[in-house]
């Protein structure tokens, strides 16, 4: 997982991904400040791709997503949400 482009944004981001193919579940999630799960992305039969926010989904401000891959926690990055 990559850092999303832009950040900070205000109308859409990408989060880019890859995972190996011999996997089993992987998920990135979208977390708040506060650390509340606010959304969850299954990465089903993909090995690599991205995914797209649009403004519309959060409030303006500083959020967390995480990569997870068969249970285990690989990485987090931080995004900015501006008005």
């Amino acid at each position: 997982m990559w850092q999303n482009t832009p950040n900070p944004y205000s109308q859409s981001t990408t989060i880019p991904y890859q995972r190996p193919a011999t996997t089993t579940h992987a998920f990135i999630k979208i977390y708040s400040s506060s650390g509340q799960e606010l959304k969850s992305f299954e990465l089903a039969g993909l090995s690599q791709g991205e995914i797209t926010l649009s403004a519309g989904i959060f409030a303006a401000g500083k959020y967390v997503y995480t990569l997870f891959v068969d249970g285990v926690r690989i990485d987090s990055k931080k995004l900015i949400l501006t008005q």
